[in-house]
């Protein structure tokens, strides 16, 4: 969840226990007060990304049913890469919307490539935009823990990302970084 007072309002329509749970936490329901509000916000990521784009790469992944079959609606992916993506690359808020709703990826946004990573969870929409990237898989709540896990090993401090990687290409970068120890 990116955003606790919308987790909290899902929670609440999705007649879960998680919104009750956040009111012990923050002190009781969004609104109640600029304390309780406060509360919310302090603990909400979707803020600290609004300050900036991050100093390392992030992959943030989520599956089309979350929020139908798990308990963070998909929606919350796509507003944490909203908030570091540049303007122009970001998901409108009626696509955002639209897949929370019909759990389908407009032809317009739909991927139109291969993940070897992804191929128990085929890769329904990807968006990159700086140091960030967006994976919405065909899954729920879950972890794809080989590309989740690939990609990371990729990955080296003071390098640009590096997203394409596959079980048969394994990462370079990330294996000279970690036997150098940098």
């Amino acid at each position: 969840m990116t955003d606790l007072a919308r987790w909290h309002a899902d929670s609440k329509a999705r007649k879960n226990k998680y919104a009750g749970e956040i009111e012990k936490v923050c002190g009781g329901p969004p609104g109640q007060s600029a304390e309780v509000d406060a509360a919310y916000a302090a603990r909400s990521v979707e803020r600290l990304l609004a300050a900036g784009p991050p100093g390392c790469p992030l992959d943030i992944n989520t599956g089309i049913h979350d929020g139908h079959t798990g308990s963070v609606p998909v929606g919350h992916a796509m507003r944490a890469f909203n908030a570091v993506a540049a303007p122009a690359d970001r998901l409108s808020d009626a696509v955002i919307d639209e897949l929370e709703t019909t759990r389908a990826v407009p032809e317009a946004w739909r991927f139109k490539g291969a993940d070897p990573l992804h191929a128990s969870r085929p890769v329904l929409l990807r968006k990159t935009s700086g140091p960030a990237r967006l994976t919405v898989f065909k899954g729920g709540h879950e972890i794809v823990h080989e590309a989740a896990l690939t990609w990371l090993e990729a990955q080296a401090r003071g390098q640009p990302p590096v997203w394409e990687v596959s079980p048969h290409n394994p990462p370079v970068i990330g294996r000279k970084a970690a036997a150098s120890g940098k």
